[in-house]
């Protein structure tokens, strides 16, 4: 586990620098080696690896990430509601970065009704913004 947080945080690094190509190589090693590992601790990476590709232009390759995080979360009962509140808001991000703004809707509907649920405000404004900007 310290391997994949080492990779993680050189991720993290990479990101904050504005180097998209240098993260997203540190996160699909910290990916690689937390296979196997806890489901709340893969997803939390891969979602990072959502954010960092559409951060660095590559939306389209995001897709089968944001796939992987909502598909290992569905097959895992006892993940906590808000990472699967966060799996819908990487989902709703990757569909309106590549102009699938129907999809995206969806996404961010979920996710609002999730948030609102578990009472975070922030999360809840932040959905019903990005709601309304693709209507």
């Amino acid at each position: 586990m310290s391997d994949a947080l080492t990779q993680i945080a050189s991720a993290r690094a990479a990101r904050e620098s504005g180097d998209s190509y240098e993260a997203a190589l540190h996160q699909r090693r910290a990916i690689a080696l937390l296979r196997g590992g806890e489901t709340v601790v893969l997803g939390d990476a891969i979602r990072q690896l959502v954010e960092i590709l559409i951060e660095g232009g590559l939306a389209e390759d995001a897709a089968t990430p944001a796939a992987e995080v909502l598909a290992l979360y569905q097959a895992h009962p006892d993940v906590p509601p808000m990472a699967r509140a966060d799996a819908l808001r990487c989902a709703a991000l990757q569909a309106s970065a590549t102009g699938d703004d129907e999809t995206a809707i969806v996404f961010w509907a979920e996710a609002l009704t999730r948030y609102a649920a578990l009472g975070m405000i922030d999360q809840v404004a932040e959905a019903e913004a990005r709601i309304a900007a693709l209507r």
